[in-house]
């Protein structure tokens, strides 16, 4: 896969001098030749911020040695793809999740489709609310990236990296 600029995460703590703004490096891994993907930040339900409860929280998920691609019920994760260039049009992966995701557009052109058949092609500042349906991705550039962030919710019964894809 080319060479992706690495993704900057900044989040906000408070202190005894007020908020403060840290610089993280979010773990980044690939998924397949062609996707890598940020993990940016995972929380609890109802995550707490008393004492930074909820960070607490994601400094541990991230010493783990897979990432929450997708949370366990009421439980979320945010993460930036990253889809190379296809300069063979090959066909992205049905798969499904327990997830409401929410899906931002930020560079390049893809289709998005479901298993019923429909399909609309997106681009930078689409926005997709995935609830839990069969879905693939195509970068529809030869020659450019796809890019997307998304937050994921898991759904009631959500289960942690739960990842169903379609059976032979």
């Amino acid at each position: 896969m080319a060479s992706i600029p690495p993704v900057n995460c900044y989040i906000t703590r408070d202190s005894s001098e007020g908020t403060v703004i840290e610089d993280t490096r979010p773990i980044t891994a690939p998924q397949g030749p062609s996707i890598q993907v940020s993990y940016l930040y995972s929380a609890l339900p109802t995550p707490s911020l008393v004492d930074d409860a909820d960070l607490k929280h994601h400094l541990e998920v991230s010493k783990r040695e897979h990432q929450v691609a997708f949370p366990a019920a009421g439980s979320s994760s945010a993460a930036i793809l990253h889809f190379a260039p296809n300069p063979t049009g090959d066909e992205g992966f049905m798969h499904r999740t327990n997830t409401l995701d929410y899906i931002f557009v930020l560079e390049g052109e893809a289709a998005y489709s479901v298993n019923g058949g429909d399909h609309r092609v997106v681009n930078k500042g689409d926005v997709i609310v995935g609830r839990g349906g069969w879905h693939s991705w195509k970068n529809l550039s030869k020659t450019e990236g796809f890019k997307l962030a998304t937050v994921a919710i898991g759904a009631e019964g959500a289960t942690e990296n739960f990842l169903e894809v379609p059976k032979p």
